[in-house]
């Protein structure tokens, strides 16, 4: 099975690659097909990742922006390293670019060979990629399969359940604790983790807001510059005191 990763505004893109995919025999997990109900769609989408055969993301900018294929994509990353612990040549995330994109934006998926799509001609672009995938991701579709059986084929990332229920308890109790400081070595999930949490807080805790900043992302100049980083997490704040 091919999971199919990509933004909202590239639903049109996506469905033509589904089409022509299916219609050379591969089996395509689309997020599109199922309905996205709160906690349970996260979990859905991580047991999927878990047991597709390969991941294939629809580059554009809109996929780079989305907060949603970013944890798709760390999740992706995690997986094609732990395929890599027993077969060193593994390969599970494919790139296929449908819109224009440049390497320094891209982040780790420049490390990977990109398929070139032509807007309105994605089926040239599939088959290119079919020739990399051979006989990868097909077989029973994942459709078919009961939601359930997804939830409970795979532990949730490392089973990282317990660290999540302990953490948004402490955010979300008056009795704290409010702080906390996420450390771990690179590639072993902190960004994964800290955009659950945020998903978390806004399904289960209606009223809350999560902002992330990512250092990488910044210019080299406000990395050090506590007070701007301040200002992308707590904007109305900022503003008050501007004006006061």
């Amino acid at each position: 099975m091919l999971f199919l990763s990509y933004a909202e505004e590239d639903h049109h893109a996506a469905t033509s690659v589904a089409r022509v995919l299916r219609d050379r025999g591969y089996q395509v997990y689309d997020w599109k097909d199922r309905k996205r109900q709160a906690g349970l769609f996260i979990r859905e989408i991580e047991a999927a990742i878990q047991q597709a055969d390969a991941f294939v993301a629809l580059l554009s900018p809109s996929f780079l922006s989305s907060p949603w294929c970013r944890r798709e994509r760390e999740l992706a990353m995690q997986r094609e390293q732990d395929r890599q612990a027993t077969q060193a040549d593994a390969v599970f995330i494919h790139v296929l670019r449908i819109a224009p994109v440049t390497y320094a934006d891209a982040g780790f998926l420049r490390s990977y060979a990109w398929v070139p799509a032509n807007p309105g001609d994605e089926a040239a672009a599939v088959g290119t990629l079919a020739g990399r995938l051979g006989q990868i991701g097909q077989g029973e579709p994942v459709e078919n399969a009961d939601t359930r059986d997804l939830e409970l084929a795979v532990p949730l990332f490392r089973n990282r359940r317990e660290e999540l229920d302990k953490v948004l308890a402490g955010l979300t109790s008056s009795v704290g604790p409010h702080f906390w400081l996420v450390v771990a070595p690179p590639q072993l999930g902190k960004t994964w983790f800290l955009d659950r949490v945020s998903a978390e807080l806004e399904e289960q805790s209606p009223g809350w807001e999560a902002r992330l900043v990512d250092f990488r992302d910044q210019p080299d100049g406000l990395r050090g510059d506590a007070r701007a980083i301040l200002a992308q997490l707590f904007p109305s704040r900022q503003a008050a005191a501007t004006c006061g």
